[in-house]
């Protein structure tokens, strides 16, 4: 009886995915129209970069299309794009606590932080809405709502989430003041009272704000693994703790926390409380560049064009080599890494690694100046000037002269470190 039971239930899964995921969605599968919502974020083109001089932008890519010839294809109509917000607030509304944190990612990315919050809320334990909630109350300047930001995100770190745990163990080796071990007895401060009474589960995570009393009798046992004992032992013991939230994220494929882990073991870190470890560097950083984290690909890129970079050891990991360098490089402009764009650029210009192309590397400098990169800017300049792999023209030269003062204000703005 049980094997015949097993047999009909996998004939009815074996009929559910026959059928297209599109129908599925649309017959009400909140799992399928989330998944349906992902297949098409992935195949829609990506908007350009905001950028304040894209009118010369667009001039020199319609300078670039009459010097290449280009004929626009005729296409077929494929119909309106349908609408990804619509599938994950099906899903949403189906219960699908993942869609709700894509929302509030997508509300939050838009600067609606009331919008996000809300569907932050409606994902209840989901890890990405937790971690999503904190972050959003982690930009607040009240340190109540902060403590309870960091102690959400601390909730998705417990849960495996990879941008949380390496946040938390960031802010565990700064003593971040954030970090509080009775952030989670206090409750959540007034300003998300009312939210959390009405979020299913959430006065019961974080406790009344009557009282530690209270909280206890609500909080979930030790032995049941409760996040209130992780907290505090997290808070006990920071280095210990920043180094194993960092190695699990790391193993579980998440490029920041192996980037992070790279950079530690370069030099030895305190804060970490590691050494010096060529090995676990080398590691580290190629783990993170094949997980696509372009500032690893870019860190890679420089080791093997530069064949040194002061670091003991971790050099003779990644000897010279320019055609390696510039496929890191362009791996990590294909990502949208400016300064790798940029990088790239100049190899194909120069033709090291990379056989000489000008028009490669001024497809590289366009995409690094749709970033706002000054340098791209400046060696569109001077290809300009000479015509080589662009137009020749004086007045792009000149307009990008004139506007070169206000790039590199709002680089150095935004890239206080570089």
């Amino acid at each position: 009886m049980l094997r015949f039971t097993l047999s009909r239930a996998g004939a009815a899964a074996r009929r559910h995915l026959s059928i297209p995921l599109r129908e599925r969605a649309a017959a009400g599968c909140a799992a399928s129209a989330f998944s349906y919502a992902l297949e098409l974020e992935a195949a829609a083109p990506k908007p350009p970069a905001k950028n304040k001089q894209s009118a010369v932008l667009a001039e020199i890519r319609a300078q670039r299309r009459i010097r290449k010839k280009v004929k626009k294809r005729k296409t077929a109509a494929a119909g309106a794009p349908e609408d990804v917000e619509a599938w994950l607030a099906r899903a949403a509304d189906g219960g699908h606590a993942p869609a709700c944190a894509a929302l509030g990612d997508r509300a939050a990315a838009r600067g609606d932080a009331a919008a996000a919050e809300a569907w932050y809320e409606r994902g209840g334990g989901d890890p990405g809405a937790r971690y999503g909630l904190g972050a959003l109350w982690l930009a607040s300047a009240d340190v109540g709502v902060r403590r309870r930001g960091a102690a959400a995100v601390g909730f998705a770190a417990a849960a495996g989430h990879g941008a949380a745990g390496t946040w938390l163990a960031h802010a565990l080796r700064v003593r971040d003041d954030a970090l509080d071990a009775d952030a989670w007895v206090r409750g959540p401060p007034a300003r998300a009272v009312e939210a959390a009474e009405d979020d299913d589960g959430e006065s019961a995570f974080w406790g009344e704000a009557a009282g530690p009393e209270a909280a206890a009798a609500a909080a979930p046992s030790s032995s049941d693994g409760g996040f209130e004992s992780y907290w505090r032992g997290a808070l006990a013991a920071p280095a210990a703790t920043a180094l194993r939230l960092l190695e699990d994220a790391a193993a579980a494929g998440h490029g920041p926390a192996a980037h992070y882990l790279a950079l530690a073991y370069r030099a030895g870190d305190d804060g970490l409380g590691v050494s010096a470890d060529a090995d676990a560097c080398g590691r580290f950083l190629e783990e993170a560049a094949a997980s696509g984290h372009g500032d690893a690909q870019f860190y890679l890129g420089e080791l093997r064009f530069h064949g040194d970079d002061g670091a003991p050891g971790v050099a003779a990991l990644f000897p010279r080599d320019r055609a390696a360098a510039f496929e890191h490089f362009a791996e990590a402009a294909a990502g949208g890494h400016a300064e790798a764009a940029v990088s790239a650029g100049a190899l194909a210009f120069n033709g090291w690694g990379v056989a000489r192309d000008a028009s490669r590397a001024a497809d590289l400098y366009m995409a690094a100046a749709e970033a706002g990169h000054p340098d791209a800017w400046r060696n569109l300049a001077t290809m300009h000037a000479t015509g080589e792999g662009v137009r020749e023209c004086a007045a792009t030269v000149e307009k990008i002269r004139v506007a070169l003062p206000r790039i590199d204000a709002a680089w150095a703005a935004s890239h206080p470190d570089s």
